[in-house]
């Protein structure tokens, strides 16, 4: 009779198996996985402006978007910003806005006009006496003795992302040099541009002397803060020089990975009933495989 209750290490490999897998669903942890695209075009919706602020959903992932100036002083550069918003209408002359369609034309995606406004004295300024720079560019139009500058855009989204890519499209045949900064943390602009983005990862992206859209490669994972700007004319710290104006168009995808909380190691009163159920039905299971084992005996 003792024999029948004997098992051997296989059977014990099995039914240890079986055992495991029903205590995983319990107790393992699992990641949730997602993925949202985000664009700034004339045609997008679901875009909140507020007054220094574009808010975008997508997905339950959210990013704030706000535009910023950098005038080179030496060494370094002072940032003003961030500049008021101005979404799906014409910026009359000559003052500022940041926003998609600023010219009110129909088809620009997201820019900056700078000039001063209230509260922010710049030294120069988008417009100039028949023309305006409505993208993000690496000078003032006006006066011509202006200090140089660079325009950028900060994306803070509410909760950590991967980014594979940006995409932008030129403004008046202009060059598409970018660079983009990443980091987990706000910068913090008030001892200089180079301070404020010392504990982000910068990467420089080259033109291809192309038309129209084009794609910079990123691939960062787990931010919380995405800088996206003009060159300036002469290298800067981390920053290469160019000559740019371009729209930011999209990110070509953003992905974030959401851990599950791992279920209490002692299953709540809602779990108990399904995990006994589970355990009753390896029981059985066993029985059975007994009785088998008895009668072929």
């Amino acid at each position: 009779m003792m024999d029948h209750l004997h098992f051997s290490g296989e059977d014990f490999k099995v039914r240890n198996s079986s055992f495991c897998a029903v205590l995983a669903v319990f107790l393992c942890v699992s990641t949730e996985a997602f993925a949202a695209a985000f664009s700034w075009t004339p045609t997008t919706s679901g875009i909140v402006s507020n007054e220094f602020s574009l808010v975008q959903t997508v997905d339950g992932v959210t990013v704030t978007a706000q535009g910023f100036v950098a005038e080179i002083t030496g060494a370094d550069a002072t940032v003003y910003g961030p500049f008021p918003t101005k979404t799906g209408n014409s910026v009359p002359r000559p003052q500022a806005g940041f926003g998609i369609d600023l010219r009110g034309l129909g088809g620009e995606q997201l820019g900056l006009i700078a000039n001063s406004f209230d509260g922010v004295t710049l030294n120069g300024s988008d417009w100039g006496s028949a023309v305006v720079a409505p993208g993000f560019n690496s000078f003032y139009w006006s006066p011509i003795d202006a200090p140089d500058k660079f325009d950028f855009a900060i994306f803070a989204f509410d909760e950590p992302v991967d980014i594979g890519s940006v995409i932008v499209d030129d403004t008046s045949n202009f060059d598409r040099d970018i660079w983009m900064a990443t980091g987990t943390n706000a910068p913090d602009f008030s001892a200089g541009f180079l301070s404020g983005i010392s504990a982000f990862t910068v990467v420089n992206s080259a033109d291809d002397a192309g038309d129209g859209m084009f794609t910079h490669p990123l691939g960062a994972e787990g931010i919380s803060y995405l800088l996206v700007g003009a060159p300036p004319v002469v290298a800067l710290g981390p920053l290469d020089a160019g000559n740019s104006q371009f729209y930011i168009d999209s990110f070509s995808a953003v992905a974030a990975e959401q851990p599950i909380e791992p279920p209490n190691p002692v299953p709540s009163p809602g779990t108990l009933p399904l995990l006994l159920m589970g355990l009753a039905a390896l029981f059985g299971f066993e029985i059975a495989f007994e009785n088998r084992r008895s009668r072929s005996l």
